[in-house]
């Protein structure tokens, strides 16, 4: 019988503060699609303009082959998508673009970062740096006698 798993109140707060918030994102995405990396591939554009919309309106479930390849890539529905390498091919070169994007000084100098891990199609968000935050000092009061 295997343990259960707790997650410290603490930990999540950490995870949730360290996360770009959906502004960021949104500003983010746009840096990026306008990029020379991506300046040259309307496919690559909307594909990452697609997965992060999805993804920022909680929407990650409908983030699968088949729908992308409809909704994105203008498959026919009733077409047998088995054989059809696109989506995979499509990922492959966002990702390829992505990375040519952090390499380049402006890539390099963002704040926050969009992944799009190999396997996968929902996205990932992460600040560059680590955001630390101001400590708490302690505050001097006077003792009344």
């Amino acid at each position: 019988m295997s343990k259960p798993v707790v997650v410290e109140p603490e930990a999540t707060l950490e995870r949730e503060r360290n996360a770009p918030t959906p502004e960021e994102i949104r500003t983010q995405l746009l840096r990026v699609l306008a990029s020379p990396a991506f300046h040259g591939s309307k496919r690559c554009q909307q594909f990452l303009e697609y997965v992060c919309q999805k993804a920022l309106s909680g929407e990650t479930g409908a983030l699968k082959e088949r729908t992308i390849a409809i909704e994105v890539f203008g498959r026919n529905p009733q077409s047998d998508l088995g054989e059809d390498t696109i989506v995979r091919v499509g990922a492959r070169e966002v990702r390829k673009r992505l990375a040519q994007y952090y390499v380049t000084e402006e890539g390099a100098a963002s704040d926050v970062r969009i992944d799009l891990p190999s396997g996968a199609y929902a996205p990932e968000y992460r600040y560059t740096r680590t955001i630390v935050e101001p400590e708490a000092r302690p505050v001097a009061v006077p003792l009344l006698v």
